[in-house]
């Protein structure tokens, strides 16, 4: 399932959203075909953010997520 529907699904039946960016938050992903690349965050990621708990696979990952997102919770 595409992820935008998977995080509206989750919110209309009030279940917890656990994401995994893998990377794609990094600065290098990011300045990779920027323009589209910011749309989609703020499009379908933005909203949810509040809700969104994210699975980081190091501390550096998490650094980045927090960089880019003040209040995101890590786990």
């Amino acid at each position: 399932m595409p992820t935008p529907m998977a995080f509206l699904y989750a919110k209309l039946l009030h279940k917890p959203i656990l994401f995994s960016p893998r990377g794609a938050l990094s600065p290098w992903a990011l300045a990779q075909r920027k323009a589209v690349k910011k749309m989609w965050f703020y499009l379908f990621i933005r909203p949810f953010v509040n809700e969104i708990i994210w699975h980081t696979t190091s501390e550096l990952e998490k650094q980045e997520i927090q960089n880019l997102i003040s209040s995101a919770k890590t786990w």
